[in-house]
This record gives structure tokens, sequence and C-alpha cells, in this order.
């Protein structure tokens, strides 16, 4: 039995509670059930299937997703750090991922599957790069059929 005390503190009552808990309640046949809370849990544990997972399944479960719209420089923006994607996506909104505490081990997704590795923008290489204008999908000229020199007649 519980002795009387003025003074509770909240660790004290958990405690009371956690002795309470094992001692009588889970140790005592429930006329619901007709047996005990602790026999009816180790019986259905032993018919319970575990499914265990791999490493890298239970990442993916967990990882941060993102959804943006990739700019006319094929970058993205997450947590204020670009980062280079494919030029076929510019314009478009894509699913980017990573896994928790990875912020810079960056995925495009399209489907639910991964499609590419986005690499950070490096400022310093970019600005010895020779800059050659942004290069788009690839679009045709329309042919003209007349001649320029003709037009200029």
């Amino acid at each position: 039995m519980v002795s009387r005390q003025e003074n509770y503190t909240l660790d004290g009552l958990n405690q009371l509670y956690a002795d309470w808990l094992n001692q009588h309640y889970h140790r005592h046949i429930h006329h619901g059930i007709g047996q005990t809370p602790l026999n009816r849990y180790l019986n259905s544990a032993k018919q319970t299937t575990i499914r265990r997972i791999s490493q890298n399944e239970l990442d993916l479960l967990f990882y941060h997703t993102y959804v943006r719209t990739v700019k006319n420089d094929a970058t993205v923006s997450v947590n204020s750090v670009l980062f280079e994607v494919p030029p076929k996506y510019i314009g478009t909104k894509v699913e980017l991922r990573h896994p928790t505490g990875q912020p810079f081990d960056l995925w495009l997704y399209e489907n639910e599957q991964p499609i590419v590795k986005l690499h950070q923008v490096n400022p310093v290489e970019n600005s010895q790069s020779p800059f050659s204008g942004i290069r788009f999908a690839d679009v045709k000229k329309p042919e003209n059929p007349k001649n320029e020199e003709d037009s200029a007649c």
C-alpha cells in the first residue's frame, strides 16, 4: 500500500505508477481476456512476424523532401545553398530529397525514383569558367528559304 506523503514530485508519482503497473496490473488475471495482460502480450508476440529492413530502406523513410522550381541557370536553392540541376529541368518543379542530417547529399527524384545526385555550385570554379551564355534545351532555328543576299536587293 502507498504511504501518504504531503509533498509528491512528478518523478515520485511516475515511480509509484510504474511500480503499480508492473507489480499489480500486468500480473493479475483480467476477466475480459481470461489471462494476465503480460501473458497475453507474450503469446501474441510469438505469433507476430517481424520484418527487418536494411539501413538503406530505413534511411529512405526519413528523407527530407523539398519541391523547388529550377531556375533559368539550372540551379535550385535549398537552405540558401545553390545546387546544379540538369538543364532539361529548367523551369519545372522538381522533388528533391536528402537523408536526415546530410543536407548536402541531395538527390533529384522523379516518380519516387532517384534520378541524379545534385552537386553544390562552386562559386570560385564558376567565376573562372569562360561564360558562353545560358544553354537552354535544344531549340532549332527556323530555316530561312530565301538567301540573305537576295533579300538585300
